[in-house]
């Protein structure tokens, strides 16, 4: 069993979010009540590369034009504007408000050419969006930084990741008490969902193996 594989969400509703402020501005993007560029910031493990992914289809449907690209191979580009304005022309294909999305992920290691970078985002602004994921948002330069918003994904809580590991146990027809299973979680001490979905797959697999009763269990989780 590999929930994190599994039960990986397809949309935003599934996503699993560290506070409901940082779930009420994405749900702000995601209904076009915001259009902006975005630093989603934070921890390893904290859902900032899964909302990065889907946001553009949340705003734009399955018909978005979205590119994931290494940031290197897009700023080593000799004619970066030219080659962003291309693609915002496809992207205007789609409709009247169709956009084109960028999403660049671990940007906080990106150094070279970045002069072209936030130069192209103001020639493409009216249907270039930007989103960007990095454990440490003051590695980016302050250039791009002030043409986006930066978003901060903290550490998971066993509270915010209770009612979508209760879902996933009854999917697996695994019965476990909400305060036996807040106990379990709270084992996992760094906050990071892929640390929980272990965890969860270790009480799957050792339900469904007539293991010892659960409140024995305390397996160590980093």
């Amino acid at each position: 069993m590999n929930c994190a594989i599994k039960y990986k969400p397809t949309n935003l509703a599934d996503v699993i979010y560290p506070n409901h402020a940082t779930q009420s501005f994405i749900n702000a993007v995601a209904s076009g009540a915001l259009t902006t560029n975005i630093i989603f910031s934070g921890p390893n493990g904290t859902g900032k590369t899964t909302v990065a992914d889907l946001l553009p289809y949340a705003i734009s449907g399955d018909a978005a034009l979205v590119e994931s690209k290494d940031y290197a191979e897009l700023l080593d580009q000799k004619e970066l504007k030219s080659y962003l304005k291309t693609q915002c022309q496809l992207a205007r294909l789609t409709g009247d408000n169709g956009r084109y999305y960028l999403v660049l992920h671990e940007f906080d290691n990106a150094t070279k050419n970045l002069a072209k970078l936030w130069m192209a985002l103001d020639a493409c602004a009216d249907y270039l969006t930007l989103f960007i994921t990095t454990n440490n948002p003051m590695l980016i330069h302050k250039s791009i930084r002030s043409r986006c918003r930066d978003i901060e994904f903290p550490a998971i809580t066993v509270n915010a990741v209770l009612p979508r590991a209760k879902q996933i146990l009854a999917a697996e027809n695994v019965r476990i008490s909400d305060t036996e299973l807040a106990t379990q979680l709270s084992v996992v001490k760094s906050g990071d969902l892929r640390a929980y979905f272990r965890k969860l797959d270790d009480l799957i697999f050792l339900h469904h193996s007539k293991a010892p009763p659960k409140s024995t269990l305390r397996l160590s989780v980093k």
